[in-house]
């Protein structure tokens, strides 16, 4: 029984780490559809500056500042996303922890009242 909720955790271990590698891959993935729309977006305000176009650099140049803000705001979600959960305990921690939580409870062992307590007690009231 011990061994089959050691597999189960270890399982539901590997589920968690894959899910976080498949967001990883998906965070690289759009980061890189990020550069490379702030890349085009750069190359059109190049190209509308050279034509004299002056507001729509303006606008493209905000645009491309909130890409750019929306990008490091995922890249620190992703981080976050990316960090193990868990308090990374080990195999024997965990049985020992188990161990403790399956033993039946026992009231702690509780030394009697020494009598000069007792009578300190009795003459503050």
């Amino acid at each position: 029984m011990l061994e089959h909720k050691r597999a189960a955790s270890q399982l539901e271990r590997l589920v968690t780490y894959k899910d976080t590698v498949m967001q990883h891959v998906d965070a690289l993935r759009n980061t890189e559809l990020n550069k490379t729309l702030i890349s085009a977006l750069q190359e059109s305000s190049k190209t509308l500056k050279s034509m004299g176009i002056v507001e729509g650099v303006k606008h493209a140049e905000a645009v491309v500042s909130d890409v750019e803000q929306s990008m490091a705001q995922a890249q620190e979600l992703t981080s976050v996303l990316g960090m193990p959960i868990g308090i990374g305990l080990s195999d024997d921690e965990l049985d020992a922890e188990l161990g403790l939580l399956e033993a039946p409870w026992m009231p702690p062992r509780m030394e009697p009242i020494r009598e000069e307590v007792v009578e300190r007690l009795c003459e503050a009231v």
